[in-house]
């Protein structure tokens, strides 16, 4: 199955794809599952530049599309940072209704430092212990179901994390544990980095611990990055040899 369960739309204010121009261009591609990953966030600072839709609108348009496009499965899910940090806040912004997945992803440290966009220097080797940290709490006390591009400042610039091998396997193991998808996300090509996140490398390690649940993710902000580097990434899963399962969100909306 062809599948995209990370893009971003108009409803994200750093994105400017119109949801009926992907649908048209994900027919014409061979896809048969998109999901819709618009930011939710509740971090002021993400809120300051990702002003949330209101759910409910948000429900309600993708509605109208999947009833315009009905030959293409259309889940309507989300992108939460920090998501551990948010639970109860995250819960009275989707009220009685829920995403089809939630896709959680961390783009700030604890000091609140954006790492997810380019930033001057390298990250400190505590700064990089810190970014997984905040992962490993995530997968540990939030529910959800993809985690997001995982190792995202690697886009900018390649570091050393040879000091954090022991809490990335911490990482995996709790998401094998707990049946969260991890995201290989291609929007490393597109960066100075060239490859996919998390780095084949820490893939390899993950499908050393017994991780089979993938999900193929683009990070798609515009038209012309969608369905870019699908068959590059899955190239790369190709030539690991990789056994696994596709993540597939159990559509309710």
């Amino acid at each position: 199955m062809k599948t995209d369960l990370h893009i971003h739309t108009k409803f994200s204010s750093d994105a400017r794809i119109e949801p009926e121009e992907l649908a048209e261009k994900a027919l014409g591609n061979g896809y048969e599952l998109i999901g819709i990953t618009d930011h939710f966030d509740i971090l002021a600072e993400s809120v300051s530049t990702h002003k949330n839709i209101e759910f409910t609108d948000y429900v309600e348009y993708f509605h109208e599309l999947k009833a315009k496009y009905s030959e293409l499965k259309i889940a309507v899910g989300a992108e939460v940072g920090e998501l551990h940090w948010f639970k109860k806040e995250l819960a009275d912004v989707f009220g009685d209704l829920n995403p089809d997945y939630l896709l959680a992803s961390i783009h700030f440290l604890s000091n609140k430092k954006e790492v997810s966009t380019s930033f001057a220097g390298y990250l400190s080797r505590d700064e990089i212990k810190d970014y997984y940290m905040m992962n490993l709490n995530m997968v540990e006390q939030a529910d959800f179901h993809i985690l997001g591009h995982l190792g995202i400042f690697n886009r900018y610039k390649k570091h050393d994390e040879s000091h954090v091998r022991d809490i990335k396997k911490e990482i995996f193991n709790v998401m094998i544990d707990r049946g969260i998808a991890l995201e290989v996300n291609s929007s490393g090509y597109n960066k100075p980095i060239n490859e996919i996140l998390p780095v084949v490398r820490d893939l390899d390690m993950y499908m050393e611990l017994g991780g089979r649940l993938l999900s193929i993710g683009s990070d798609a902000h515009t038209l012309e990055m969608f369905d870019k580097y699908y068959d590059r990434c899955m190239q790369v899963l190709g030539d690991m040899g990789a056994e696994y399962k596709l993540f597939i969100p159990e559509m309710k909306l």
